[in-house]
């Protein structure tokens, strides 16, 4: 019973330090956060930075820390050797932390922290498996176009219905936009897709990120401009959003004339946005 005990406790002693080398290379980093289903943690530091030695020798190694590393691929970077992306992500003061996507996206960060506290919440609120989004951001590493950015947003807007939490869902929220910016750039010098049907589509999903907020009344001054101007395509997913607003407001009337309209599955996706 004491050997097991002890090979135990040698396995997860391992496993959490084997789990807490930094990588140095933001390319290595974002392969690893792909293959693993991960969000990267991201470390500015330099030579002269005495409060990023504080927290090396009085925060980063404490035990419960080390358990909630092991969420995230951990990247720490020079502020010397990567001034542009730096600029990128508007970190001017050591120590920066960023919470990236497995495509180097920023989801959260926290500028020239000092508040272990902070630091510690911001480990837990976004310490997510992020297989949901995994084939998609793959896709989207692989090659960047209109099909691939807009899939991924699509994603990330699932993501956030079924799995993210209040206190994260700006954040999140802020991510799967900037995917569908990416996209709406690429739709325009794309001559392969019907672009008014994805406009519309990038329409609707921004009133879906309204209901999100709860901003039903805003959603339904959104959904009533369509008109009859609606594609087919889109009718479906006008509809689910259409029932939901209606719910949300208390129309019940209203949305019950709708569920005949509605799949199985648009019925469940309506309960997530409803049951808060």
């Amino acid at each position: 019973m004491k050997i097991i005990k002890v090979l135990l406790f040698l396995f997860i002693f391992t496993s959490v330090n084997a789990q807490t080398t930094w990588f140095k290379s933001l390319e290595l980093a974002k392969e690893t956060a792909l293959a693993d289903s991960k969000l990267i943690l991201v470390q500015f530091s330099s030579l002269d930075c005495s409060t990023c030695d504080k927290m090396e020798k009085e925060f980063w190694n404490q035990p419960e820390i080390l358990t909630l590393l092991n969420h995230y691929v951990l990247l720490k970077l020079d502020t010397d050797n990567y001034k542009e992306l730096i600029n990128r992500l508007d970190s001017k003061k050591n120590p920066s932390l960023f919470i990236l996507d497995a495509n180097g996206k920023l989801i959260f960060k926290v500028k020239n922290y000092k508040s272990k506290s902070k630091v510690k919440k911001a480990l837990q609120d976004y310490s997510f498996n992020m297989l949901l989004v995994k084939n998609e951001s793959l896709n989207f590493h692989k090659e960047e176009t209109f099909a691939t950015s807009f899939k991924l947003a699509v994603k990330y807007s699932d993501f956030i219905v079924l799995l993210v939490d209040k206190n994260v869902k700006n954040s999140f929220i802020d991510l799967k936009n900037n995917y569908f910016n990416i996209s709406k750039v690429l739709l325009e010098n794309s001559k392969t897709v019907n672009v008014n049907y994805f406009n519309q589509k990038l329409e609707l999903y921004k009133i879906q990120e309204l209901l999100i907020l709860k901003k039903a009344d805003k959603a339904l001054y959104n959904l009533d401009k369509f008109g009859s101007n609606l594609t087919e395509g889109n009718k479906q997913f006008h509809n689910l959003l259409l029932y939901i607003t209606y719910s949300m407001l208390g129309y019940f009337d209203h949305a019950l004339l709708l569920e005949d309209k509605l799949s199985d599955n648009d019925l469940l996706k309506a309960q997530l946005f409803l049951k808060e």
